[in-house]
């Protein structure tokens, strides 16, 4: 479903990807480097269901000697019961995570970014 009447959207005429690829960063932009910590070994989860779940999964994944780099936790993205819809309201979920800034020192404070 389009909420708008209007499509804006451009056409690249190229020989290769790699030339389609560079026209388009140069109309677009370069996207930036990732983090350095994202390099590190150690697996990136994607995680949600609040703060018991996620504490249960690292817990199970440290005891088996898991190296985990970073946790994205994307609780606030998903159906609502109400709406009926995907909803992208990018706000925490104090009802799934209320010591959510404690939860971050545990995991940072283990070397994982989050």
């Amino acid at each position: 479903r389009v909420q708008s009447s209007v499509l804006k959207g451009t056409w690249i005429a190229a020989s290769s990807a790699l030339e389609a690829m560079t026209i388009h960063a140069s109309l677009q932009g370069r996207v930036k480097k990732m983090p350095m910590w994202t390099q590190r070994n150690g697996a990136m989860l994607g995680l949600s269901g609040g703060t018991f779940t996620v504490r249960r999964i690292h817990k199970a994944l440290q005891q088996r000697g898991c190296p985990i780099a970073g946790v994205v936790i994307s609780d606030w993205t998903g159906m609502k019961a109400k709406a009926n819809r995907m909803w992208y309201n990018w706000v925490l979920e104090r009802e799934l995570y209320p010591n959510w800034q404690r939860l971050v020192d545990d995991l940072e404070s283990a070397g994982i970014n989050v």
